[in-house]
């Protein structure tokens, strides 16, 4: 897996997670999803993951951007 790959990843999770709160919800998530992940549960969690990346060096603030705006 390349960086790029890794914050397309990492993307696909956060939206998954934000969109739990909300009616946007595929029929695949609709069964398994909850609105706490859109806080505490997932997107919180990745919020740090992606601010270590960005401490230790192995993202930019462009690279975090990328992440975000791709929501």
């Amino acid at each position: 897996m390349n960086k790029a790959e890794f914050k397309r990843t990492l993307a696909k999770l956060y939206a998954c997670g934000n969109r739990s709160d909300g009616d946007d919800k595929q029929p695949d998530e609709i069964s398994w999803v909850h609105p706490n992940m859109a806080g505490q549960a997932c997107c919180a969690k990745l919020d740090a993951v992606i601010q270590e990346m960005v401490d230790c060096g192995v993202f930019t603030e462009a690279d975090r951007c990328d992440i975000y705006d791709d929501l």
